[in-house]
This record gives C-alpha cells, structure tokens and sequence, in this order.
C-alpha cells in the first residue's frame, strides 16, 4: 500500500507537468493511442446513443475535458472528476475558451474518495483510457459506480490488458505508445519529455475483469484495442496504406477475445437491474 501511494505521487507529478499539453503529446505523438483515443470516442457515441434519458453524464479521469465537451452536445449535465488540481484547471481553461455552459469540472480520487451524487441519478459514466487500472481496489470503485447509476445506466471502462502483445514481446525498438507494461517493476511506464514516469497500476486479463464486472454489473460487450499498431514503431505509419491496413487489422481483432492482444481492455456495462 505503501508502494502505491508513493508511485501515485509520479502519476501526479506526471499529470501536473502535461496539462497544457496532454490531448497534442498523446493523439500526435504515438500513432497507437491515438487510434485507441478514437477508437473509444466512437465506442461512446455508439454507447449513448441507446441511453433513452440523457440528463447526466459523469467522466472519470477528466484529464483536460475532451471526452466531457463531447459528452456536453447530448447530455443536459456532465461532470469531469479528476485527481489531479492543474488538470482540473485545464479543463476549466477549456470551458471557457469553448463557450460550454453544462460542463462542470472537479478534482476528486475516485479511488479514495465517494462520488459526489445520490444513488440513482447519473445515466452515463465513462471511465476510460485506462482509468479502471489506476484504482487499487476494483470492488470498492464498482459499488460507488453502481450506486450513482440510474437502473437502466450504463458504463464505459478501460483497463490495461496483461496479456496484450506490446507487454509479451521482446522488441527491438520503441513501439509507437505511449505507455507500456513493466512487468517485473508491476508500474506503467510513461515517457514524457525525455523523462520516464513510473505509476502505480493494475493490469488484468480478459477473464479477470469479466469476473470482477460481473459481480456489481451486467456486460454488454468486452473488446481490446489496438493490437496490432500497438507494436510497430512510429515512423512505420509515415505510409497511410499502412496506416489503414493496421487500423482494419486492430478493428477485426478487436472483438477476438482469444487473443485479446491489445494494451487496453474496454468494457461496455450496464447496471444489475
């Protein structure tokens, strides 16, 4: 626990030092996230569309806003929780120069912290780009999910995958991510600005989650993504053939669940009625 708590401290350090950056550093600068960030975009939109009632949406590990503005055209209220301060002040930065009246952003550890809504009340939560990973115990984070969600609610999780194939092979090079598995330190390895930050996390498996999800909740869908891009270097995409065949290869896989050999699992859930 010990550990956990003085690795957590680099995660902030780390979230402190890229907010005014943080969408630019992760979308351009390594082709695999940011196939994985549209890939979870368009996972959304897909998501809420079947939500009858759109009255409020939460989005853990808001980062800088972008999935909250986008949740903001059709919910009445979002809300943008993160843990870290200067984070949460990007965000609000956002706001402003967008003109977005509905977004309401806060800093709050989900993960020590109770979410604050009543029981019932929220339609859509989104947790993703790996967030379901950065919380030590999954039970505790599952139960206050399910308590704020509306019967019928529905959840968006990410988590980093252990058996993904960027984490099982020896390359030869940097591949084209920006986060990596370190298996023997049990830390996700970050580089950002020459420096590298190791953070506290808790990789799972495919049938981990599944059996942790399906305690608190009912499962619509598990995928994992990108599998393929997730291990090429990032001058291999300068081509845009091979740009859209690796993207074709990773949505094909996607849903292969005997391979699940991306470095991020997504769940789709649905609360236990």
């Amino acid at each position: 626990m010990q550990k956990w708590e003085e690795l957590k401290q680099s995660h902030l350090d780390l979230s402190t030092a890229a907010a005014s950056s943080y969408d630019e550093m992760y979308e351009s600068s390594s082709h695999a996230t940011g196939i994985y960030m549209r890939y979870e975009e368009d996972l959304i939109l897909k998501t809420t569309a079947s939500i009858q009632q759109k009255e409020n949406a939460v989005v853990l590990g808001s980062g800088t806003g972008r999935e909250t503005f986008s949740l903001a055209a059709m919910f009445g209220k979002v809300y943008g929780l993160d843990f870290c301060p200067e984070m949460t002040r990007q965000a609000q930065s956002n706001q402003q120069k967008r003109g977005v009246t509905n977004t309401h952003f806060m800093t709050l550890d989900v993960e020590n912290d109770p979410l604050p809504f009543q029981d019932g009340t929220v339609d859509f939560v989104n947790s993703s780009f790996g967030m379901g990973s950065f919380v030590l115990n999954p039970a505790t984070f599952f139960q206050e999910i399910r308590r704020v969600l509306r019967p019928d609610g529905k959840v968006i999780f990410s988590f980093y995958n252990s058996q993904a194939f960027v984490n099982q092979l020896e390359l030869g090079w940097a591949p084209a991510i920006s986060s990596r598995l370190n298996h023997q330190e049990e830390t996700l390895e970050v580089k950002f600005q020459d420096k590298t930050f190791n953070i506290p996390v808790v990789p799972y498996s495919v049938p981990e989650i599944k059996a942790e999800l399906l305690k608190f909740f009912n499962i619509i869908s598990i995928s994992t993504f990108p599998s393929i891009s997730s291990i090429f270097p990032q001058q291999f995409f300068n081509n845009d053939r091979v740009r859209q065949l690796c993207l074709e290869a990773d949505l094909l896989l996607a849903e292969n669940l005997d391979l699940a050999g991306g470095p991020f699992i997504v769940a789709v859930v649905e609360n236990k009625s």
